[in-house]
């Protein structure tokens, strides 16, 4: 236990200024060798760019702390027509009137690069530029999911208040699904680019991908929150050695070798649950219909709670006309 003391008062440090990223990984294939067609085939990329348009993008640029980059990953392949129709939604934030009080400084599209690996910070100076800041955060958002318009100010605030053991891993649990496949058929929406029907519920997902994130010391700990499979991040931390991007870092900064139970004090220090407001919506449709991870809540006025926090004009708008009717 003086072991893991020592570790506590030496790499425990309140950390100040840093750079801040939202990472989605928009339209690539995982592996080089993976067909291409498929996402860029019309029943595919149609109904996955409307999803963009109306629950990501929105939520993204409106971010009321605009002290962030966002970073849309894009396979190398992409046709230019697909990139002129991203450039393009990226073109009217930059042009918007709340520009400068809102949404992130910069959106940068980037061509994956098979060589590098997501968990790298590398790749990231490779797409904007040197980092700036001895502090990285990192956040892991999908295309089709929608943010809470605070989140970025929330996650800002806690790199600046919380003490960082090296690293800290943040987990966003509560938020809400969207659920198309409970009014609608799969051939249904894979035919139409428009938005169907949906229903929202209150829900709660431990380690839930959308939101986490990673805030770390890049110079000792060089991670992204990309460094391993979002579900089992947590029982990486309390065993390293069983992760092996994890096991190479902590040997240079001889933490390999402490005894399980400094492992597990680490652990604790370095894995952070913020479970008190909606952080997500996420969307389950044809493309993505995993509804068996999700524990469904029944809530009240979720409507309410979702023009709260999100701000989506679109359903504002359905949410208005039920409650007229």
């Amino acid at each position: 236990m003086t072991q893991s003391k020592e570790i506590h008062t030496t790499t425990c440090e309140l950390n100040r200024a840093a750079d801040q990223f939202i990472i989605t990984r928009f339209c690539y294939r995982f592996k080089a060798t993976d067909p291409f067609e498929p996402l860029i085939d019309p029943k595919y990329w149609n109904p996955r760019m409307t999803l963009f348009k109306q629950f990501c993008f929105p939520t993204i640029v409106n971010q009321k702390n605009p002290n962030f980059e966002w970073i849309l990953i894009i396979d190398p392949l992409l046709p230019d027509s697909h990139r002129a129709e991203l450039q393009a939604l990226i073109d009217v934030h930059y042009q918007s009137a709340t520009y400068n009080s809102r949404g992130p400084r910069k959106i940068n599209l980037w061509p994956w690069r098979y060589g590098d690996r997501l968990s790298d910070p590398g790749w990231i100076e490779r797409c904007r530029g040197p980092l700036e800041h001895p502090i990285l955060i990192t956040t892991r958002f999908d295309s089709d999911d929608a943010l809470a318009l605070d989140f970025t100010d929330r996650l800002r605030q806690l790199s600046q208040t919380a003490k960082i053991c090296g690293f800290l891993l943040v987990s966003y649990p509560h938020g809400y699904t969207w659920n198309a496949l409970a009014t609608k058929s799969k051939s249904e929406i894979s035919a139409t680019s428009a938005i169907p029907e949906g229903i929202f519920k209150n829900c709660n997902l431990p380690l839930n991908a959308q939101g986490l994130s990673l805030i770390t010391q890049r110079n000792k700990y060089p991670l992204t929150v990309y460094f391993g499979n979002h579900t089992k991040l947590a029982r990486y931390l309390k065993n390293p050695k069983s992760h092996p991007i994890l096991a190479a870092i902590y040997e240079k900064t001889n933490e390999l070798d402490l005894t399980p139970r400094a492992h597990l004090f680490l652990a604790r220090k370095r894995y952070k649950v913020i479970n008190s407001i909606p952080t997500y919506i996420r969307t389950i449709h044809d493309n993505n219909h995993q509804q068996n991870l999700v524990k469904f809540q029944n809530g009240s006025k979720n409507e309410l709670l979702v023009k709260k926090y999100f701000g989506l004009k679109t359903f504002c708008e359905q949410f208005d006309q039920k409650a007229e009717s």
